[in-house]
């Protein structure tokens, strides 16, 4: 699960994207040392309760962390680097590709060896 797996984005349309992405699943080691600093910040700040923003932004930083890499992303002309700023403003500013990652981390099947 550490290790990551490729998913082949697609448009809603069910057509390739020509776009694919590297991802390590939500119970890897990366994404556990996150929910345990988002954990540690509202411990911090002694309050357990959460903005919809709050929680939006806390799984987005979930996909960050576990993005390995990436193929396929162009800004304008431009190959778009797989960097973690890269990564979160394309998860922001692009729900349909969001929505896949997030589905893909969260089932388990797409990280077994066969």
């Amino acid at each position: 699960s550490n290790e990551g797996e490729w998913l082949e984005l697609e448009h809603e349309n069910g057509s390739p994207m020509d776009a694919r992405v590297k991802l390590v699943v939500y119970d890897s080691d990366a994404c556990q040392k996150q929910r345990r600093k988002n954990a540690d910040k509202r411990l911090r700040k002694r309050s357990f309760k959460a903005t919809a923003e709050e929680l939006e932004n806390e799984g987005i930083e979930l996909m960050v962390v576990a993005t390995l890499e990436w193929d396929g992303f162009v800004d304008g002309d431009q190959s778009l680097e797989c960097t973690r700023e890269n990564v979160r403003r394309v998860y922001r500013a692009c729900p349909e590709i969001k929505d896949q990652v997030d589905a893909f981390m969260g089932d388990r099947s797409n990280f077994l060896s066969v």
